[in-house]
């Protein structure tokens, strides 16, 4: 009863300290992660290939937890950026938590990419095709998983497997004839994560 009465006080009086129970079972957090991702070009046009290459990606992202088991999360990553060309974008993301345990917490991560391809001036001379500097943008689903591990109660660190696809059109020239064409991207991404809360 004692507790009761304190509890009902503490609201009466200070509406923040009924607002800081709130907030302790719905964390806010923001993560940083660094690591590979493989980038693959899948279609060029009606063409199917197979190239491929990799580079260093990394994002910082925020998020709020509904509760113990689900949450939102939004971010900024940088998937590819070597040599002019650039993948990159903004994530919206909902976390599925596994039943916690004591120290270690597996998640599932789905949503949307806001995607941007940005390329450089290319020009082969020997077959005369140049391909202009372009952009495009676009929206595209993804998902992964990830696992982390607690440090305390404010810090973790882990790891998060997630994929991409983007589907730029490219705009290529022969001589004074241009064409544009669509192309389909997958993206792989592994990399570390820290993640601090905040309430």
């Amino acid at each position: 009863m004692k507790t009761l009465n304190a509890l009902a006080l503490c609201a009466f009086l200070t509406p923040s300290c009924l607002l800081a129970q709130t907030s302790a079972q719905a964390p806010h957090y923001v993560a940083f992660s660094i690591g590979m991702a493989d980038v693959e070009l899948e279609e060029l046009g009606a063409i199917s290939v197979n190239e491929d290459d990799s580079d260093t990606a990394f994002g910082i992202a925020f998020g709020t937890m509904a509760d113990k088991h689900f949450g939102f999360e939004v971010g900024h990553r940088t998937l590819y950026s070597e040599d002019g060309e650039k993948i990159s974008g903004l994530d919206f993301g909902i976390l599925l938590l596994a039943p916690e345990d004591e120290d270690v917490t597996l998640y599932g991560k789905f949503g949307l990419f806001r995607w941007s391809f940005d390329s450089p001036y290319v020009e082969d001379s020997s077959s005369r095709v140049t391909i202009p500097a372009q952009s495009s943008s676009g929206m595209s689903p993804y998902f992964g998983f990830g696992l982390d591990f607690k440090v305390d109660n404010e810090v973790s660190v882990g790891f998060e497997w997630l994929r991409y696809s983007i589907d730029p059109d490219i705009r290529g020239c022969v001589r004074r004839d241009c064409v544009t064409i669509g192309s389909e991207w997958s993206i792989n991404a592994i990399g570390l994560v820290l993640r601090s809360r905040f309430f």
